[in-house]
């Protein structure tokens, strides 16, 4: 079932991206990426912070993800040789700015939409790297 929906969201944002429906494509990218962070961390230590609660939220995952990198060889190689987790936190950080900026008035409506573009098409690309990066994890854990 995973996989179905893992397939389904993967297509979905390839079509989004390709029609250019932006804010649903970063929404989508989103979501496959907290789930691939939420693979890496399943792959190398668990999911779950020492008093048994989920890591929750993208910041916390990538920072987890960070802390493990310092002790494991093999997270590390996977995703310093595509610069993953600096690329994550960029485009992190840039989809936050537009979400309190839609709402807060601070940016044009052209800017928004020129900004989500670029944050569409970055997501779509960090998906695709880190969905490797994840298979490769995987692969060395079994």
């Amino acid at each position: 079932m995973k996989e179905n929906i893992y397939s389904t969201l993967i297509y979905q944002l390839e079509e989004t991206e390709k029609l250019g429906y932006n804010f649903e494509s970063s929404w989508i990218s989103y979501v496959l990426l907290e789930d691939r962070l939420l693979s890496i961390l399943r792959s190398t230590g668990g999911e779950h912070l020492p008093n048994g609660n989920e890591i929750r939220m993208m910041g916390p995952k990538i920072g987890h993800i960070k802390t493990r990198m310092s002790t494991n060889e093999i997270l590390r190689g996977h995703l310093e040789v595509a610069n993953l987790i600096p690329r994550i936190e960029v485009w992190k950080d840039k989809r936050n700015v537009l979400m309190h900026s839609m709402a807060d008035g601070s940016m044009s409506i052209q800017q928004i939409e020129s900004d989500i573009a670029i944050l569409a098409k970055d997501g779509t690309t960090l998906v695709r790297d880190f969905a490797s990066a994840a298979r490769r994890i995987k692969k060395h854990k079994k």
